[in-house]
């Protein structure tokens, strides 16, 4: 007598070539999207890390110029060049006589590495004697 394995067709078991090859291509999918956000999280992580020292370097001159006498702050216009890491950052300050206070605009700007446009961030604040 022979024994004859009458299992039916749904209750087959292991796994065919077709599934694993469906399973590959979702997860691949998948990887491949999960990188694209990794690579322009870090792009825009980079981006906020810029803004973030031009921003403390707006902030720190300003400071500098209300802690110095009234008198010594100049009406016109200077410039100055702060490299932090690779990346260059002029500022810019104009002073300006609005009669009783000066006007004291800090305008600090960079550019990317990976593109040629120019970025810009300003901080005005009054000065009073």
């Amino acid at each position: 007598m022979t024994k004859t394995n009458h299992i039916p067709k749904g209750f087959r078991k292991g796994v065919g070539l077709v599934e694993v090859m469906a399973a590959v291509v979702i997860l691949i999918i998948i990887l491949l999207g999960s990188s694209y956000l990794y690579v322009a999280g870090r792009g825009q992580l980079a981006k906020q890390q810029k803004n973030q020292v031009a921003l403390n370097l707006a902030s720190q001159r300003l400071e500098e110029l209300k802690a110095e006498p009234y008198e010594n702050i100049k009406i016109g216009e200077s410039h100055d060049v702060a490299a932090v890491g690779e990346t260059p950052y002029v500022r810019t300050i104009e002073t300006t006589d609005k009669g009783v206070v000066k006007q004291v605009k800090v305008t600090v700007q960079w550019s990317d590495g990976s593109d040629t446009s120019n970025h810009e961030i300003s901080l005005v604040t009054r000065i009073a004697p």
